[in-house]
């Protein structure tokens, strides 16, 4: 589910039908609703240039595990790309078949981080994404694709120095969802949606625990109540080897239609490393709550340019 910016974890889910479905105050008001899977976050870790001193070398190491730093480099370049599947019923009396190839474009200049990204979607039944989770939509089973809602997310990430090396590295984010999404189709609301998170992390030798916490600004289509939600999520990685990673994450999201369920989500995930400049981020769903999936697998990859 945008989870996937302090770890590698899993891609959200938004999806679409043959006939035009957009969203009504009737269609949103029944049926418990699904939430992504947040975004993977990614994790990475690099042989240390010799240049650096040992100090430098364990902050370039921390950064390669919390936001994916091959080494230290005046500015980065990442395009990803790859492709989620999941499947459920999401609260709603039937199953949905959900589709997306997400593509992003990522900017990082220490220690400011700048990203946008769209997807391609494609849904086989009754959800429409609603403040970035797929809520179910009584009677609207359908068949329906095209391209999602642009997002645009700006990062200022805080390494600790030498003097306050016990303190986590700090992230704040704040995020624009557009609503580019064809509304008609259901693909999305058509709304402009805001959101603000806050990523702390800590590397102790191998194992990097993490947690977030953040807050979304939902519009309403017109006709349509909704609500702000609050979400959060944490886990850990363990590097097991140079060039791979390993963790598990748990995802909780609050619904942007007021009485429906909470979304509880459990993710397995890994980050495997081919060199310097590509990785890919296999994960895994299990869903612990009626509106999340019954399952789901995906895989990001992510090509690494970086600039003198």
């Amino acid at each position: 589910m945008e989870w996937f910016r302090v770890f590698s974890m899993i891609s959200a889910f938004a999806l679409v039908s043959l006939h035009a479905v957009p969203v009504t105050a009737d269609a949103v008001a029944g049926t418990p609703a699904p939430v992504p899977v947040p975004e993977a976050e990614e994790i990475e870790t690099s042989d240390d240039d010799a240049e650096y001193d040992d100090y430098d070398e364990g902050r370039d190491y921390e950064r390669e595990e919390t936001e994916d730093y091959f080494g230290a480099r005046p500015f980065r370049v990442t395009v990803s790309t790859g492709v989620d599947y999941s499947t459920g019923d999401f609260g709603s009396p039937t199953d949905t078949d959900l589709l997306s190839v997400p593509f992003g474009l990522k900017l990082e200049w220490e220690p400011f981080v700048l990203k946008v990204s769209s997807s391609y979607l494609r849904i086989d039944g009754d959800v429409v994404p609603v403040g970035g989770s797929p809520e179910a939509v009584e009677g609207a089973s359908r068949l329906v694709s095209g391209i999602g809602d642009v997002v645009l997310a700006g990062t200022y990430v805080y390494y600790p120095g030498r003097k306050v090396s016990f303190l986590p590295v700090t992230e704040i984010t704040g995020k624009v969802k557009f609503g580019t999404a064809n509304e008609d189709d259901g693909l999305g609301t058509g709304e402009t949606d805001y959101e603000i998170k806050l990523d702390l992390s800590k590397r102790f030798g191998r194992v990097t625990p993490f947690g977030a916490v953040g807050y979304k600004f939902i519009g309403e289509p017109e006709g349509v109540e909704l609500r702000n939600k609050i979400f959060a999520y944490g886990g850990l990685t363990v590097r097991v080897l140079d060039m791979l990673n390993l963790g598990l994450a748990y995802d909780w999201s609050q619904s942007a239609v007021s009485g429906r369920p909470d979304f509880h989500e459990l993710s397995p995930f890994a980050t495997i490393r081919f060199g310097r400049h590509f990785a890919i981020d296999p994960y895994a769903v299990v869903g612990l709550s009626t509106p999340a999936p019954d399952w789901g697998i995906g895989l990001q990859m992510r090509f690494i340019y970086d600039i003198e």
